[in-house]
């Protein structure tokens, strides 16, 4: 053991004390969830590299070694250490983290010139001394700490500030000309109840900028105007922001995500040329977003937009591009432009929008992977699907006065199919044309009286029609040999159960009928050799 280099301890119990005072030639030393009150000899481990100590939640003190070459230190989720005894003795130290030790008050890095990398998450933290002669310092973040002032070095490039107490009204970031990351956000209650608007002063000088995340209610206003090299724009939860200057001068932007900054009426992308992905999300001031008035987004890929209640209308002409587009809850959109025009388009959902009434021209016949269509009351025309040769995904749920789907022959990749709570849908055309099919699920399609012969849906494994009260018929059934799953309880007017090919091996076929057809499905069954789970009721 005199010559141990590496050192892993998890899950282990000592009685007191873990003397480890002998180990002088440890370089690594992890230790995790380990029962004891103390670590004996951790000051004679000159050589140690690494000391990483989790989840040991009865240690108190830790004496830190003199060792020169002490480069990364983690301490996490020690919730009874209360001193961390010669820190200023670790002058070479590039990595440190303390994290979820709740007892810790205090820290003293006035020696710590050296260190690149610091994180602190220790809620009742309420200073941390000698943080501004970090000249090396690189890379920080403060997590739910009650730091009141925050006097960092000018050298850093990335700052993480997260709070549970209110930001103070003025931010100042004006030393800090080279940041690249920068992260603020604060959830207090007090913070939210707050009427003066929260400023962050210094934005303006920083020409190095690339990413920027902010999440502050009381923040009014934001001036991005000189933040031109800025490429991720992340804010969500300022409730009372009412402008984001200097926009429509992102010209590098790649990604914004906007999350309930309900003071928001509208957003100028019009110069973000190279923008790859919008989000959007419960932004209920937002009535239009126009991304046509741009000579052209043609590297945005995606486009998520969730729970903008007053968005009426989406002008995606100038997005041809676009693989990826969700529109989710937004219950006044009645129009979504440009579609057409989508010949790239790869994944397109549409979910509760409950005043689109047709959905729009599409494009993309040959690219087309996935088309989901959810809880639109309104919409009765998609006649202009037949030619998604491409499609392998195809689910409409609760469409109520969708009446007609369109000839789904020419669906010659489609692999699974979804009709949930239809109520008008009466028919499917074209599904007996569907080989590559392997999984269908049609349920409670009320109105639904005759399915197409399924007997040239050779690929198919899994059958579930559940609660199609006026089907009458199955056919072609006899001929899957692929099908393992089938479930038809609910379809209280089959006129005969569906028959088994005799000697087929079925891992689950359920059937739950009505008492009058227990004689038909025992006759349907004979021959069959394994079944997993038949119920009849």
């Amino acid at each position: 053991m005199r010559k141990l280099q590496d050192l892993k301890a998890s899950n282990v119990s000592f009685r007191e004390i873990m003397d480890i005072s002998q180990l002088n030639p440890l370089r690594t030393l992890y230790m995790e969830d380990c029962k004891m009150h103390e670590v004996r000899g951790l000051d004679k481990l000159i050589y140690l590299e690494s000391l990483i100590i989790r989840m040991c939640h009865s240690i108190e003190r830790l004496d830190l070694p003199k060792s020169k070459n002490l480069k990364i230190m983690r301490v996490e989720d020690c919730q009874n250490i209360v001193e961390i005894q010669s820190l200023n003795r670790l002058e070479f130290l590039e990595e440190l983290k303390i994290n979820l030790c709740p007892s810790i008050e205090r820290l003293d890095l006035t020696k710590f010139e050296g260190i690149k990398i610091l994180y602190i998450d220790c809620e009742n933290l309420v200073e941390i001394q000698g943080l501004n002669r970090l000249k090396f310092l690189e890379n920080l973040r403060i997590d739910a700490c009650k730091i009141e002032k925050l006097d960092v070095p000018k050298g850093l490039k990335i700052i993480c500030y997260r709070t549970k107490d209110p930001l103070r009204k003025s931010e100042r970031l004006d030393r800090l000309t080279m940041l690249k990351n920068v992260e603020f956000c604060s959830a207090h209650s007090s913070e939210k109840r707050s009427r003066d608007g929260c400023r962050i002063q210094g934005l303006d000088r920083m020409m190095l900028l690339d990413s920027l995340h902010i999440s502050l209610v009381s923040i009014e206003r934001l001036d991005l105007s000189k933040s031109n090299g800025l490429r991720t724009l992340h804010l969500e939860y300022c409730e009372n922001l009412v402008e984001i200057q200097g926009l429509n001068k992102l010209k590098f932007l790649r990604e914004i995500i906007i999350v309930e900054c309900n003071a928001i009426e509208q957003l100028d992308l019009s110069n973000s040329k190279g923008l790859e992905e919008i989000k959007i999300f419960s932004c209920n001031a937002i009535k239009r977003l126009d991304l046509a008035k741009s000579e052209g987004l043609k590297f945005l890929r995606e486009i998520d937009i969730r729970f903008c209640y007053a968005i009426e209308q989406l002008d995606l002409s100038k997005s041809e591009g676009l693989k990826i587009l969700y529109v989710h809850e937004c219950k006044n959109l009645v129009e979504i432009q440009g579609l057409d025009k989508l010949e790239f388009l790869e994944d397109l959902r549409i979910y509760v929008c409950t005043s689109l009434v047709r959905l729009p021209n599409l494009c993309c016949f040959d690219t087309l992977q996935s088309l989901e269509i959810r809880n639109c009351d309104k919409l009765h025309d998609i006649q202009n699907l037949e030619r998604l040769t491409s499609c392998k995904t195809l689910s409409i749920c609760n469409c109520k006065f969708l009446a007609k789907l369109p000839n789904l022959s020419n669906f010659h990749n489609l692999q699974c199919l979804s009709l949930l709570y239809c109520d008008e849908l009466r028919e499917i055309p074209g599904l007996e044309k569907l080989t590559s099919l392997r999984f269908i699920v049609i349920l409670k399609c009320w109105s639904i009286e005759i399915l197409p012969d399924f007997s040239s849906c050779t690929n198919l494994v899994s059958l579930i029609v559940q609660d199609c009260v006026k089907l009458t018929e199955l056919q072609g059934l006899e001929k899957l040999q692929q099908l393992v799953e089938l479930d038809i309880s609910g379809c209280k007017s089959l006129k005969t159960i569906p028959e088994l090919s005799r000697g087929r091996l079925y891992q689950n076929y359920e059937l739950k009928l009505g008492a009058m057809l227990v004689g038909e499905a025992r006759k349907s069954i004979i021959g069959v050799e394994t079944v997993g789970t038949i119920c009849i009721s």
